[in-house]
């Protein structure tokens, strides 16, 4: 007999076929853990400059990760500072490799500037081998995957759950709407969390024109002199969604995702 784990969300049902947004938890799905995290900062003086991070797992694996400007907001990856208008100077990028983490800045002909990063290291290996080593603890919860042991896993992809590993703790979502009319656009959503939260978004509209097609933010168009940025940035309270150009018109959403993990920078 298979016996299943569930915690469900207040006036939610656990029992039957749930809908998983409807779940805390559900033991039948894996959940993301987070092998390890850190903060990494410098000063951006050439083009690129680029701060390295060793992250141990012997293979590329699963990574997030975010950076703080000089001007106080906090950037996904590839996205510019948020004072930054066409033509772009400070952004940034975010690769891995089976040895680092490299993190990428760019300053093209403006001043040095100081910039951090806040980067997590998932289970998840990108080549679909296991990656990494688990840490075995005297106590600790785990739910194993099918066939898999939860008293002596070999990795921590065995494992659907193990209280040695943070997660991800979920706090709200929603989708921005922003009209655009051939200049800059904006919105806000307000987290009021009192510090710079792990977040993700995502914009429509920038793949093939297509409003039902959504790709991760930052979305960025550029063609004949005309172009389109949509960037999504954090500060303690809020989130801004950012709709840069000098001919596009319509209507874009930015799905976002909240979560109560505290980014420190």
């Amino acid at each position: 007999m298979t016996y299943v784990v569930r915690v469900a969300k207040q006036n939610k049902s656990a029992l039957g076929t749930p809908n998983p947004n409807d779940l805390i938890f559900d033991s039948t799905l894996n959940t993301f853990k987070i092998i390890k995290s850190g903060t990494v900062s410098g000063t951006v003086s050439g083009t690129p400059t680029t701060l390295n991070v060793a992250h141990n797992m012997g293979t590329p694996s699963a990574f997030y990760a975010f950076a703080k400007f000089s001007d106080g907001y906090v950037a996904l990856p590839d996205e510019m500072e948020r004072s930054q208008n066409s033509p772009v100077q400070r952004y940034w990028r975010a690769t891995t490799d089976s040895t680092n983490l490299n993190f990428d800045f760019y300053k093209g002909t403006s001043a040095n500037y100081t910039a951090s990063v806040k980067y997590y290291v998932f289970e998840a290996p990108i080549n679909a081998s296991a990656g990494g080593s688990i840490t075995t603890n005297e106590y600790a919860i785990r739910v194993a995957k099918p066939e898999k042991s939860a008293l002596n896993p070999s990795t921590p992809d065995d494992l659907i759950f193990t209280s040695e590993y943070n997660t991800l703790k979920y706090y709200t979502s929603g989708t921005v709407s922003i009209v655009v009319s051939g200049t800059n656009a904006y919105g806000t959503v307000n987290h009021n969390l009192g510090y710079y939260p792990y977040f993700t978004a995502y914009v429509n509209r920038f793949v093939f024109a297509n409003e039902n097609l959504y790709a991760t933010c930052p979305g960025f168009f550029s063609d004949f002199g005309f172009y389109s940025y949509a960037n999504v940035y954090a500060s303690t309270a809020s989130l801004f969604f950012d709709f840069k150009t000098n001919s596009a018109s319509g209507t874009w959403k930015f799905p976002y995702f909240i979560f109560k993990n505290n980014l420190g920078l």
